[in-house]
């Protein structure tokens, strides 16, 4: 549960370096985050329907008061 202490503004990072991660492993392609093992409700809103992968990416433009 601790996970999920992290600034919401932050989320995408967060979780997207959790996603890239763990497929830096050959037999993980796809990331499902299960908190307590439920779909958590994510601080920041982000919707976890779908299992995670590196498709999305990490490269995504964020206002200057959001960035990290």
């Amino acid at each position: 549960k601790e996970f999920l202490n992290y600034n919401p503004a932050h989320e995408q990072v967060v979780i997207y370096g959790l996603v890239y991660t763990l497929t830096e492993f050959p037999t993980i392609s796809q990331v499902e985050l299960l908190v307590e093992g439920k779909k958590p409700d994510l601080p920041g809103g982000m919707l976890l329907g779908e299992p995670l992968s590196r498709q999305a990416g990490l490269n995504l433009e964020f206002p200057a008061e959001a960035r990290p």
